[in-house]
């Protein structure tokens, strides 16, 4: 290919090969190079023409398009000083691109930079060496905490913000000081008192949940559910929906199946995607509810949506306006936490309800049946009522004052829970109509709207809390420092650092001077005599390819068919899992299993027969890695042990300094350590 003009240029190929594609380029001798993003990126050789073969990349998680840095960079090999008047480029694009993602990869910003600092062992123990230096002294001042830092005005903002809007909501709703003649103004409530009203309303509403869970067991309440029996139903556990009085037509328990059936089915798809395990589809009751007049057919999945309090106080009033279609009734599947309360009336049910007509009907006996027990129950509120004075948020908080079946006497539930959490909601109850926040606030929507507006003052604080405690853990690098402590308690594990006097240990020089592989591994290795003990620098040569191999390889890791190679590295797992454990144990975020998959063993026959003699082209036989991957590795494993003969002298171990030398003497040979043909 190179005889007709044409090159290829990637990480995979011999280096000597790479030079001679490299230097024929240069010299205009190659018309055509199929290269990767390094050529382009790193290499200073201008072309004619840069086409793109492809506008993503794979960048070890997923495909991108390019940034516009790499775009602009590789883009900008195009045009021959000299030469060309002007560069080409061509963008080969097979897919539908958004035109902002486009403009952002043509003319976006410049990459930004980012600090790649990270906290190494050799840089703690060599820094524990220094009298009167800390590492947290090095931190503070490492380019990563500048970049840390710029979010702190970000933060303060968000803050400002936050108490501005909580600032607002005092001084509009809520008096801190009601004495305070500038409060007088206002019709505030002491946020002392909404406090204590809150709080209040909120153990009520606690308890109120977990007495409908109990009121809701199979046990207690489906032998009260007749049919023709008015329920009240909502739905405020998953979207807030308060549907009210229905008719109870029937209930049956669901098998698997049927589960999966009903799914699709009105609110019931909610209910499972709410998350909540005590949401548990079990037994169904199908309820007959009216809907909005604009609730979609039968057909559609789309959500039914509840008339509002308003139209049910102006139905309970006029049972008969229900019947000239304003709205529309439905056979709904409810679930039995979603009955709230259960009538005491029953109402005579129709043969059939299969047709709208005769839903229509049953709606009218259901608002006649409500307004007879409702005047019944407090004739006060009812007697010739004004339908716009009528409070319908608080008469649908009350169920309208409809008589309803107690628990205790008239259900005879002998629950002792049921009975304590009766008398606490009771207790709660007239606590919160004695109080003086529940006196000025007489209007249901009012008493809301000022609840509303607290829930969120509460929210805000919780909010402006948790960014202080971001911005504090940002100023004192608390992400950094947790990390910090746990290498220190793997360096005194490891007896790396002397636990009492606080100083470098014999094993802790050792390991500063490793750079090219896990210094905490191998320094484990050189202290357990794990390489004095192999057979020959081949076994060497083959374990230490494990620590300097890097490569992504999606082919699993067959047994070695020799038994030597396959002991010592049962041994390497070994004391990389003792490593790993103690991490963990020290609090460090540590994956074992990806921490042990970053030793492999995949070049390691290949390694040892390269030791043993054997010429490059039957090593390359033996695996699938391309030759310039199998060429930096060996490198990588020439430097290793130079440094590793370090490590030897100053273990003062003459006979690990001879086995490692030797491995050099049998790696440096032939083609791999050709010399470049740039010297």
């Amino acid at each position: 290919m190179l005889h007709r003009g044409i090159g290829i240029h990637h990480a995979g190929l011999l280096p000597i090969l790479k030079e001679v594609v490299e230097i024929l380029f240069g010299e205009g001798l190659i018309k055509v190079l199929v290269a990767t993003e390094t050529f382009a990126m790193g290499v200073n050789f201008p072309a004619k023409t840069v086409i793109f073969s492809n506008v993503r990349k794979w960048d070890g998680s997923q495909r991108r398009l390019l940034t516009s840095g790499e775009y602009v960079q590789m883009s900008g090999r195009a045009g021959r000083r000299g030469l060309d008047a002007r560069g080409i480029v061509i963008m080969c694009v097979d897919e539908n691109l958004e035109p902002t993602e486009v403009t952002r990869m043509l003319r976006g910003q410049a990459d930004r930079l980012v600090s790649e600092f990270r906290l190494t062992y050799p840089m703690i123990i060599q820094l524990t060496r220094i009298e009167d230096v800390k590492a947290s002294y090095l931190i503070q001042r490492s380019f990563m905490h500048f970049q840390t830092l710029e979010k702190t005005p970000q933060i303060i903002r968000s803050i400002q913000v936050l108490e501005q809007e909580e600032k607002e909501i005092v001084s509009r709703f809520f008096s801190a000081n009601p004495d305070s003649s500038d409060d007088a103004k206002h019709r505030g409530i002491d946020l002392q008192k909404m406090t204590e009203f809150y709080e209040l309303n909120r153990a009520w509403k606690d308890l109120s949940e977990e007495f409908r869970q109990e009121l809701c067991k199979p046990k207690h309440l489906l032998r009260w559910l007749n049919p023709g029996r008015l329920v009240f139903v909502s739905q405020t556990r998953t979207n807030q929906k308060i549907w009210g009085w229905g008719i109870c037509l029937n209930f049956k328990k669901l098998n698997d199946s049927q589960v999966q059936g009903k799914i699709q089915k009105y609110f019931i798809k909610q209910i499972l995607q709410h998350g909540d395990e005590t949401l548990k589809i079990e037994y169904v009751v199908d309820v007959l509810l009216p809907c909005r007049k604009d609730t979609p057919s039968d057909e559609s999945h789309a959500p039914l949506m509840p008339i509002d309090s308003s139209d049910w106080c102006r139905f309970i009033v006029n049972p008969n306006d229900c019947s000239d279609a304003t709205i529309s009734f439905r056979i709904i599947p409810v679930q039995l936490h979603h009955i709230e309360r259960v009538s005491i009336a029953r109402v005579n049910l129709l043969a059939s309800l299969h047709l709208q007509k005769q839903r229509q009907v049953m709606g009218v006996r259901l608002f006649q049946s409500v307004k007879k027990l409702a005047s019944t129950a407090n004739s006060k509120v009812w007697a010739n009522p004004n339908v716009s004075a009528l409070d319908n948020e608080k008469l649908q908080d009350e169920y309208y004052h409809i008589p309803c079946l107690h628990p205790v006497t008239d259900m005879k539930i002998s629950s002792t829970k049921m009975k304590t959490l009766a008398d606490k909601m009771d207790h709660l109850k007239a606590c919160m109509r004695g109080h003086d926040v529940y006196t000025q606030l007489q209007s249901s929507a009012e008493m809301k709207e000022y609840m509303k507006n607290f829930e969120r003052k509460k929210a805000i604080e919780q909010e402006v809390s948790k960014l202080q405690g971001e911005l504090h853990a940002l100023e004192n690098n608390e992400h950094i420092s947790l990390r910090l402590k746990g290498m220190n308690r793997v360096l005194r594990r490891l007896q790396l650092v002397d636990n009492k006097q606080h100083v470098v240990t014999v094993k802790g020089r050792i390991a500063c001077e490793i750079s090219c592989a896990d210094e905490l591994v191998l320094t484990e290795l050189l202290f357990g005599n794990i390489f004095a003990e192999m057979k020959s620098a081949a076994h060497v040569n083959a374990l230490l390819s494990c620590f300097v191999f890097d490569e992504k390889n999606n082919t699993a890791d067959d047994a070695s068919a020799n038994e030597d190679l396959e002991k010592s590295y049962r041994q390497l797992r070994e004391k990389i899992r003792q490593i790993a454990e103690i991490c963990i144990e020290s609090k460090l975020d540590i994956n074992p299993k990806k921490y042990e998959e970053e030793f492999s063993k995949t070049l390691m026959e290949v390694c040892y027969a390269w030791t043993n003699g054997s010429k490059f082209g039957d090593i390359m036989k033996m695996t699938k890695v391309y030759e310039g991957s199998i060429v930096r590795v060996i490198r990588r494993l020439h430097e290793l042990l130079d440094e590793l003969v370090n490590c030897s002298h100053l273990m003062g171990n003459e006979k690990l300094v001879q086995l490692f030398d030797q491995c050099q003497n049998s790696l440096k040979r032939d083609i791999i350590f050709a010399s470049s043909l740039y010297l």
